[in-house]
């Protein structure tokens, strides 16, 4: 995942600035925050898809994804 308003670190520049005692390191992403992120995003993706193709198979309604009905946001393209 990619947020630009979150500072990418190394995992030796991320121990520094701990040891600095800098306040907000939540700001800071790791490599194996971003790569626990990415795969996170990644599964949810996969079981919505595979949820609606289930049920197109099994005959049933596939109504639309919550965050594109109830969030607002855009459809996520296939």
């Amino acid at each position: 995942m990619s947020d630009p308003a979150r500072t990418k670190v190394t995992v030796s520049e991320w121990k520094k600035l701990h040891k600095a005692g800098e306040v907000d390191l939540k700001q800071y992403w790791t490599p194996g925050r971003i790569h626990t992120a990415s795969t996170r995003y990644m599964v949810k993706q996969f079981l919505q898809e595979l949820w609606a193709k289930w049920r197109e198979l099994e005959g049933l309604p596939v109504t639309v994804p919550y965050a594109v009905e109830k969030l607002g946001n855009r459809p996520h393209a296939a």
